[in-house]
């Protein structure tokens, strides 16, 4: 096919070059000899007779184009065809992967490992250069296994270096990381940044030829720490290098306080938290999780709400919902369960849910099968587990691994969370 093409554009060519020569030559035997010689020459002659041959002179142009183009085609496909010519310049130029002489490949430049050493002593966060400026990275978490290195404190920072950490297994402990260009396991890394005066960020990702050392120190509570250095393989000599400390939380702390000013939904969940160990005391084994957690600074008055699912002494587990109002003191609760409720809590101690009174001789209850409580939401039933406590309460929701009982309580209402592989028994209470 390009052999094809070759020919036909060659042709193309030829008949407008002979054209050419024919109407020089009738002009005058020094233009003809001129482009016979100097075949450039044929330019100032088509300016001079412009009128008259316009038409032949573009064709002419085109064709010359579209002789150029198709033997670039063919030297490509046929690289080895020029090898020992006098025309193997052309192969080494249209395709220098092909040459006889090996193609000098720029190698990438890193900034050197004496130029970081600045940056990983005496400073309290990462910093570097990126994409050709200077900057600090003042933030640093992990959260969903990605770290994440901040240029400031906004949600959407500025710049932010990220590197998914979620194919990588991190142990208890030091955790030292390293990387060549040469590795092929290695994470990617991502940069985001906005450029001045857009609202829309540009993603840069490395995939691979960088090099990396990362020390991540894992343990419990909310707070890693470790050291990272990064050197990328651009024009800039872009790096991050220093200390760090990422929390786990996508929480902000002033002088280990943590900041209720700042808005996450790690922050709304942190106050509800702290909010309910305050309230409930002794009383409270542990706050379980949270659900539906969301919040709006868009309004004129910031507002929260979170459901936190906490666990007494007694083993039952409760879903209470939180909600929350920024003012001058942050995040603070506005609303949450009504002091009946919270004394009833309280009282779950000395009387737990679990202790129903004996039943009256003449209350039928029926055993059923604990497999079939799909089918008895709305009934109440009395439920008794394998550690010797009952429960009774009204079905309001059954999943595949829980049951929900809803017992009265002081004008209102009281949930209790049943793990189903607990059930020993149902009666069903007629």
């Amino acid at each position: 096919m390009e052999t094809t093409l070759l020919l036909a554009g060659g042709a193309l060519f030829l008949v407008c070059t002979l054209l050419f020569l024919r109407y020089a030559f009738a002009n005058t035997v020094g233009w003809g000899v001129a482009g016979l010689l100097f075949p450039p020459s044929a330019i100032l002659f088509y300016a001079v007779a412009w009128k008259k041959l316009k038409a032949l002179a573009l064709v002419h142009l085109a064709s010359l184009v579209l002789f150029i183009l198709v033997a670039m085609m063919w030297v490509r496909a046929n690289p080895f065809a020029l090898d020992d010519t006098g025309l193997a310049w052309l192969r080494n130029l249209w395709a220098p992967a092909f040459a006889e002489s090996p193609m000098n490949v720029e190698k990438e430049k890193f900034v050197s490992e004496r130029e970081l050493q600045p940056y990983l002593q005496g400073r309290s966060h990462p910093a570097g250069q990126v994409l050709g400026e200077p900057v600090n990275f003042v933030r640093a978490t992990l959260l969903n296994n990605v770290l994440r290195f901040k240029s400031d404190e906004n949600v959407f920072a500025r710049l932010e270096v990220a590197i998914p950490l979620e194919g990588i297994s991190l142990k208890p402990g030091e955790n030292l990381l390293e990387y060549t260009p040469e590795s092929t396991d290695n994470p990617p890394v991502h940069i985001t940044y906005y450029p001045e005066g857009q609202h829309t960020p540009e993603v840069k990702v490395y995939s691979h030829r960088f090099w990396l050392e990362l020390m991540l120190s894992v343990k419990d509570g909310p707070l890693y720490s470790g050291y990272v250095k990064l050197r990328l393989p651009d024009r800039q000599r872009s790096f991050v290098a220093g200390e760090f400390r990422a929390y786990t939380r996508d929480l902000r702390f002033e002088d280990d306080v943590v900041d209720r000013f700042f808005d996450s939904n790690a922050t709304i969940e942190y106050v509800a938290e702290q909010w309910m160990v305050n309230k409930l005391g002794n009383v409270l084994e542990r706050v379980t999780g949270f659900r539906d957690t969301f919040f709006q600074t868009v309004l004129e008055h910031p507002t929260g709400r979170t459901d936190v699912i906490v666990r007494l002494v007694d083993g039952t587990e409760h879903t209470l919902k939180i909600g929350l109002l920024k003012g001058s003191e942050g995040w603070v609760v506005e609303s949450g369960p009504s002091p009946e409720l919270i004394q009833a809590l309280r009282t779950l101690r000395s009387k737990p849910a679990g202790a129903i009174a004996r039943q009256p001789l003449r209350e039928q209850v029926q055993v059923v099968d604990p497999s079939s409580l799909d089918h008895l939401i709305g009934k109440t039933v009395v439920i008794s587990t394998f550690d010797g406590k009952q429960r009774s309460g009204t079905i309001s929701e059954v999943d595949q691994h829980n049951v929900t009982l809803m017992s009265p309580v002081d004008g209102g209402s009281l949930g209790m969370l049943v793990k189903r592989r607990e059930i020993a028994e149902v009666k069903l209470s007629h």
